[in-house]
């Protein structure tokens, strides 16, 4: 059970990413002991059982830290308004920067991310993956709009949380590497800044990487396994290193495709060797704009992607009554406090299958779709 200090859902997953930030603030080590328990205090109370309850260590590399480094000087309670405001405007946005253009339809989808469970609770919560996953999407705007430098450093900075951005800046780079002539500034400046960003982490906290290393790995042992993980047991490490080689390979072998459809395919097939948390599943949100905004080329392609259309419709439907169930449930308390969190679980899980059947099937054919326009325009 959470401790006062978290109020309902409110910046409940903030806590320990804001304390890792002053700690690299004040010169410190937020990868210590001594701060995991500041975070289990926090969350829990003084009087917790560290061993009824996950450690809430500070689980990301020292970049994570560097686009929010001076709200290490503030006090928790005046960050997380600032991070509710800033994790909230890009929000408003992403959608837009998704499909290029800012139109009614634009606005009805915004409406329905930000109230589904999984993007309103990591708002609410200021669960960080948001605020990284709108950086990914960010950078992919700008880099169809052609302003190469900007998106090669917000792509860099996205990758403060690697699992969640690596999806769309894998396609991302795999289409400047298609056209490199073309795109050479671009690749220029993301390894530019990759360099940089790994010089002034470690210039503001030497030896930041193996700490990090070890933290990770130690995540891994308690956190909740990925997918695959949770299908192949021990050997869940190689085959999510082949999978992630098979799509690289498989967006190189489609990398004349339209690149939010590139975005989509690498988001949905890489979704299953994240971690499997609900907060995590703000990232359907790119392969099911795609696919909202092409329904007609995907009906034109015969009964198989018809029928994939009809099992994402469909769980998607499934998805929002499960989400409503869990709504009317939570208010009873009791047992029924933990299903209103199982039933968005289990309509991700619609969703997230209905998607790798239609993703799938989009391997084995090229559907024609335009190009979205600049997000960027002016």
């Amino acid at each position: 059970m959470r401790s006062e200090n978290v109020k309902c859902c409110y910046a409940a997953e903030a806590y320990a990413y804001w304390n890792g930030i002053k700690a690299v603030a004040h010169g410190a080590d937020p990868y210590t002991d001594e701060l995991t328990r500041q975070n289990d205090r926090f969350y829990f109370g003084s009087n917790f059982d560290p061993r009824s309850f996950e450690p809430e260590r500070f689980a990301y590399p020292v970049s994570a830290t560097v686009p929010l480094l001076p709200l290490g000087w503030l006090d928790f309670p005046a960050a997380s308004k600032i991070l509710l405001v800033l994790f909230g405007v890009p929000l408003c946005l992403w959608i837009g920067w998704l499909r290029g253009r800012w139109d009614d339809r634009t606005l009805f989808y915004t409406v329905l991310a930000f109230s589904s469970y999984p993007v309103l609770y990591d708002w609410i919560s200021l669960q960080p993956t948001v605020f990284f996953l709108a950086l990914a999407v960010g950078g992919l705007g700008l880099f169809r709009s052609g302003y190469e430098i900007t998106a090669a450093a917000v792509l860099v900075l996205s990758l403060g949380k690697p699992h969640v951005a690596l999806p769309i800046a894998l396609s991302i780079l795999i289409a400047a590497l298609a056209e490199w002539r073309l795109h050479k500034r671009f690749l220029a400046w993301v390894a530019f800044f990759a360099v940089a960003m790994g010089l002034l982490s470690t210039l503001i906290r030497p030896g930041w990487i193996w700490r990090w290393l070890e933290v990770a790995r130690d995540y891994a042992d308690y956190s909740p396994h990925s997918m695959v993980d949770s299908w192949f047991g021990s050997a869940g490490g190689a085959v999510s290193v082949v999978l992630l080689l098979g799509v690289a390979t498989l967006l190189w072998v489609r990398r004349d495709s339209d690149l939010l459809l590139q975005a989509a395919i690498s988001t949905v097939f890489l979704f299953v060797v994240m971690p499997y948390r609900t907060y995590n599943a703000a990232c359907l949100v790119v392969p099911l704009v795609w696919v909202a905004d092409n329904v007609e080329a995907i009906k034109a392609s015969g009964a198989i992607y018809q029928l994939a259309l009809a099992a994402v419709q469909l769980a998607v439907v499934a998805f929002w009554l499960l989400t409503a169930a869990g709504a009317v449930l939570l208010p009873r308390g009791g047992p029924y406090w933990k299903i209103n969190f199982m039933l968005p679980v289990a309509g991700v899980r619609i969703v997230l299958f209905a998607l790798l059947a239609m993703m799938t099937a989009l391997c084995f054919r090229k559907v024609q779709v335009g190009e979205a326009s600049s997000p960027f325009a002016g």
